[in-house]
């Protein structure tokens, strides 16, 4: 039911898009659902998963890794330590294994930590898989959660051993990583309800925990948990809906339709917390808060010409996002004197939206268009804003929501044409370059991004599957 509305509804989005870019957002459709989604889950519409009741496989302790959507806390959606997969044997990438279907779209991102792949799903479940499969083309988890009570959009973070999501029921959820005895696998603790829906997937920094809201606040979590089952936040922000800097910001009540809130994730670089809002702009916050329970922005951006839902990358010094107006936009990471802080620059005009999160790697930002487009900017910009790209890829044959990565010299981003590419880091001798690897359909759009490590690409589908692909 979640992925016919779905598709009613970007069929929908992308025609007005098409008149007014950048003025509705498929966030904003998904948000009036989330009534029926949770009617649907409490009503069982969406089955428990065909595994339940099987024991969990324990996963063995190694010692704690910590990664995220986007890869680490900056966003840069770069794994610096991928040697096997590099430009020359990237073509020869075939399909491994897959996951046996849980029982809702994969619009999450999957993580890898200590050997294990784990993503979560429209069924409101987690699951861990073994990154090496099980020897066979479809594969059961090494355990899942216990239902959250609403749908999950975003991608998990794993931190000392403890994996992270946050939930369309309102709240954060903290799971041991490794696992318990017999799944369903009960969370360690969540949070107290917070204001809105989470499609912001958490970002996990020096012992806290930060998740955007669809209500426009951003909220900051122990990492540790607060020695209870419920946990309160260490703070949360003002709202991002009403009036901050002179003239620049507009006074939008709590909801969907008025640009109010988060899908956005957060990004933390240098001691601050960088998100996108639906009202425009980009919020820039102390990550160690304000020492009261409530805290306003460090600074915020001049408002672009649509709604931010990417998410922010943080490099060189510089805040990188996309919005719906279909322009890449930079910021100082340190703001500016008088706030609100115009860009350092911004791209020329894409042919769509952009709803792809920026990834950044040896001064080259990647991100996706809409208009089935990958584009690679200098990080640095142009002398003469707006600036074009270096490159920019042969057009899929679907609109690209996916966010880009980078590894081993090689770019991979999927599309809803159901396919996910790979192109070469550094471009071709002449743009648009050409993919030098394309998956089989797979039978799904796929929105979410891939992660990479250890020779092996994993990328969830809207098919309700996770896919992996190595070398033969």
């Amino acid at each position: 039911m979640q992925e016919a509305l779905y598709r009613c509804g970007r069929t929908y989005q992308f025609a007005q898009s098409v008149v007014h870019t950048g003025r509705f957002a498929r966030r904003i459709l998904l948000f009036t659902l989330v009534g029926v989604g949770i009617l649907a889950l409490s009503a069982g519409a969406i089955l428990l998963p065909r595994f339940i009741g099987q024991p969990a496989v324990h996963v063995t302790a190694q010692p704690p890794q910590t990664v995220m959507f986007g890869f680490d806390a900056q966003h840069t959606h770069t794994n610096t330590e991928e040697h096997t997969l590099t430009p020359a044997t990237v073509p020869h990438l075939a399909a491994d294994w897959t996951s046996l279907p849980t029982a809702g779209s994969l619009f999450s991102s999957p993580v890898l930590a200590n050997s294990v792949i784990y993503s979560s799903s429209l069924d409101g479940h987690l699951y861990a898989y073994n990154a090496a499969g099980c020897g066979q083309t479809s594969c059961a988890p090494l355990w899942f959660s216990t239902p959250t009570g609403g749908l999950i959009y975003s991608s998990p973070a794993v931190a000392n051993g403890i994996v992270y999501v946050s939930s369309y029921a309102r709240k954060l959820y903290a799971f041991r990583a490794s696992g318990c005895a017999h799944s369903p696998c009960p969370s360690l603790w969540s949070s107290t309800d917070m204001d809105g829906v989470t499609p912001s997937s958490p970002t996990v920094s020096n012992g806290i925990v930060f998740v955007g809201s669809s209500s426009g606040l951003l909220y900051a979590f122990n990492a540790a948990g607060c020695g209870q089952t419920t946990c309160a936040p260490l703070w949360s922000s003002t709202p991002m809906r009403s009036p901050c800097w002179a003239n620049n910001c507009l006074p939008l009540p709590l909801s969907a339709q008025t640009n109010s809130g988060f899908s956005s994730s957060p990004a933390v670089a240098a001691g601050k917390v960088y998100i996108g809002s639906f009202d425009h702009r980009l919020y820039a916050f102390s990550a160690a808060g304000c020492g009261q329970s409530t805290c306003a922005p460090l600074w915020s951006s001049t408002p672009t010409n649509g709604l931010i839902t990417s998410s922010p990358a943080v490099a060189y010094g510089i805040v990188f996002v996309g919005s719906l107006d279909g322009h890449l936009y930079a910021f100082s990471a340190s703001g500016c004197n008088t706030p609100p802080c115009a860009p350092l620059w911004t791209s020329i005009a894409t042919g769509g939206p952009i709803e792809s999160s920026p990834a950044v790697a040896n001064h080259i930002v990647y991100v996706g268009s809409w208009d089935h487009t990958l584009y690679a900017f200098d990080s640095a910009g142009c002398n003469n804003s707006p600036c074009a790209p270096r490159w920019s890829s042969t057009p899929a044959e679907g609109i690209i929501e996916s966010s880009p990565m980078v590894a081993g010299g090689v770019v991979y981003i999927g599309s809803i044409d159901e396919r996910l590419y790979a192109f070469k880091a550094d471009g071709c001798n002449a743009s648009p370059c050409a993919p030098l690897w394309s998956s089989p359909q797979v039978g799904g759009a796929i929105e979410s991004s891939t992660t990479v490590g250890n020779g092996v690409v994993y990328v969830g589908s809207l098919n309700h599957k996770l896919y992996s692909f190595h070398l033969p």
